[in-house]
């Protein structure tokens, strides 16, 4: 589709939003038409190929975006609270990076290995399972403003371990053994 087309189409798009919101509107507008489509109409591409929401904070807090790929979409300091339908995959998103990102409302799916999350707030989401190194890595991210609450956090906890080990050295730490059964 010509780019000017999509702009009309998204200038369309705000206008029926705000008209909608005027007139008491309060559920989320589901939009009948293809993904590709819409995330053609949601997304502009930068000259570094890198994907950036194309419409108003209103407009994306109205829709219903099931359906919608964050692929490469540039998602640092967005706050998607109070949408609907959003699913992230953090390993596809831009530079996998959710720094400064309020994930109110998403469904995080897939993995956070290896994604920025010095700022993120997790309140309210879904499905983020975040595997710390140790208690150093989880207390800078909590110093940067990270907000772990609705996430599941898994630390190694290897030092602490150690040195409750340390206190006790008369007691001898026991494996736990599985018997088998027949």
């Amino acid at each position: 589709m010509k780019i000017q087309n999509v702009r009309k189409i998204r200038d369309y798009l705000e206008e029926k939003v705000d008209e909608y919101i005027t007139n008491g509107g309060k559920d989320y507008i589901k939009l009948n038409i293809s993904p590709e489509l819409l995330n053609e109409i949601m997304f502009y591409k930068d000259n570094h190929g890198v994907k950036h929401l194309a419409v108003s904070e209103d407009c994306l807090k109205n829709l219903d975006l099931e359906g919608l790929s964050w692929d490469g979409v540039d998602v640092t300091e967005m706050d998607f609270s109070d949408t609907k339908g959003i699913k992230i995959n953090p390993q596809t998103i831009w530079d996998r990076n959710l720094s400064d990102t309020i994930l109110k409302d998403v469904e995080i799916e897939g993995s956070l290995k290896g994604v920025f999350i010095e700022g993120t707030n997790f309140t309210d989401s879904y499905g983020a399972i975040i595997h710390l190194e140790d208690e150093k890595q989880l207390i800078k991210l909590i110093s940067r403003g990270t907000i772990f609450r609705s996430a599941e956090v898994i630390v190694e906890y290897n030092e602490t371990i150690k040195a409750i080990d340390s206190a006790f050295p008369s007691i001898k730490s026991k494996k736990k053994t599985t018997r088998k059964k027949n």
